[in-house]
């Protein structure tokens, strides 16, 4: 079973990606890429968030309606994602459902879509495909009241 399939390379990265975070974090008021940035960013939130939603997909986690780490999860969305200049402002329980619907949509095909065929490679493509769209902005890594205000 995988419980966490982050590679030693993505945890190597984390803290270049919080680096470079931070620095960027700095050049927005200087008019820096504010949709690389929020990239960037909601990656390096989603590496963190990650193994708690692991552990709680697995059922290591007791059940409950609190995610373990939201309290952290939302001060850093807070932190990187509160600037004028990215636009409307991301709702940290809406990252969070976000992530976690990919993470779980991950953890399930992998686990259910047995086989190393490439068969079984496209059938897990077209589930993926069918639950995500390839456009992250259109998915609504956004929060849907921000959108209409």
């Amino acid at each position: 079973m995988i419980r966490h399939p982050r590679s030693p390379r993505a945890k190597t990265q984390e803290p270049r990606a919080t680096a470079l975070a931070e620095t960027f974090r700095g050049r927005l008021a200087h008019g820096a890429d504010a949709a690389l940035y929020d990239d960037l960013v909601l990656y390096l939130l989603y590496q963190g968030a990650e193994p708690a939603m692991v552990r709680v997909i697995a059922g290591d986690e007791p059940p409950t309606r609190r995610f373990p780490d939201f309290a952290t999860l939302a001060a850093e969305v807070r932190h990187y994602l509160a600037f004028p200049a990215l636009g409307r402002p991301h709702e940290p329980a809406h990252v969070l459902a976000l992530f976690f619907q990919i993470r779980r949509a991950f953890h399930f095909t992998i686990e259910h879509i047995l086989g190393g065929s490439l068969p079984a490679a496209r059938l897990r493509a077209a589930v993926w495909q069918a639950i995500f769209t390839r456009d992250k902005r259109r998915s609504g890594a956004r929060s849907t009241s921000a959108r209409t205000t």
